[in-house]
């Protein structure tokens, strides 16, 4: 016995974590969800591509990601292949129902936003066909905490100006 809205066919994930798996530079732009759950239940952070060879990067393994779901399917599957990774504006989204694992201990949240970070995640596919992108590894850079003064202190130590009375 069916009922009406029950579907007949249950969809499967098409998407292989190892077959859509990169790393690539960027800026995160908007980490309010990425510690902790939206009201959806997810864990949502965006982000700005370093170079335009990441960005191209990720484009293309997200296209290819697309591609391989639009030809898995069955001939019944109702999924239809929808890109959920990128914004309008073209900055990256990563969307994941688990936090993902940073290099850092984070104390105060709203210091992380504009930071350089390597990304390592995947792409993956929804029921619906959706295909979205997980973070495995958030790796943040270290900051340079010098002041520009100890900066060129450092890079001209004999400098002609600093007279010794």
């Amino acid at each position: 016995m069916t009922y009406q809205n029950e579907p007949l066919y249950q969809e499967e994930t098409l998407l292989e974590p190892s077959e859509t798996q990169i790393r690539f530079e960027a800026i995160l732009q908007d980490a309010d969800y990425l510690l902790k759950p939206n009201s959806n239940n997810e864990f949502v952070s965006t982000y700005i591509p370093l170079t335009m060879n990441d960005h191209q990067l990720f484009m293309e393994v997200g296209e290819k990601s697309l591609m391989l779901v639009d030809m898995l399917k069955s001939s019944y599957s109702r999924k239809v292949a929808t890109k959920q990774y990128e914004t309008r504006k073209g900055l990256i989204v990563a969307s994941q129902l688990f936090p993902p694992k940073l290099n850092i201990d984070v104390e105060y949240p709203d210091y992380l936003p504009n930071r350089k970070v390597s990304v390592s995640g995947h792409f993956r596919d929804l029921d619906n066909g959706s295909v979205l992108f997980n973070i495995d590894y958030l790796d943040f850079y270290e900051e340079d905490r010098r002041t520009q003064f100890q900066i060129e202190e450092e890079e001209n130590p004999d400098s002609p100006f600093d007279i010794d009375f």
